[in-house]
C-alpha cells in the first residue's frame, strides 16, 4: 500500500500550532494503516488523530485500478486545545 499526500495544500492548515508536516502525515499514516487491516469494504473515507493535544481531521479515498495507493486529499484542525 502506498500512502499519498496533496503537497503544502494541507500543510497550511497547521499554522501558528508548532506541528511539523512530518509529525503530522507520520500519524495520519499510522492511522490509515491500522485502519485498512480491518475495514470492511473499500471507498473514501475519513478520520480524526491526535498529535500533542491537536485533534487533526483528515480525508482519504482509494486510487488508481488496483486500489493500493491512498491519497489523503486534505487533513485540518478539528479544534485548537
Amino acid at each position: 500500500m502506498v500512502i499519498t499526500f496533496r503537497g503544502a495544500h494541507a500543510s497550511r492548515h497547521l499554522t501558528g500550532t508548532g506541528l511539523s508536516t512530518e509529525a503530522v502525515e507520520s500519524t495520519i499514516v499510522a492511522a490509515i494503516e491500522e485502519g485498512v487491516e480491518t475495514a470492511s469494504a473499500i471507498g473514501p473515507f475519513w478520520g480524526r488523530v491526535d498529535v500533542r493535544g491537536y485533534a487533526i481531521e483528515f480525508r482519504a479515498f482509494p486510487t488508481g485500478e488496483d486500489e493500493e495507493t491512498i491519497n489523503v486529499g486534505t487533513y485540518y484542525l478539528a479544534f485548537t486545545p
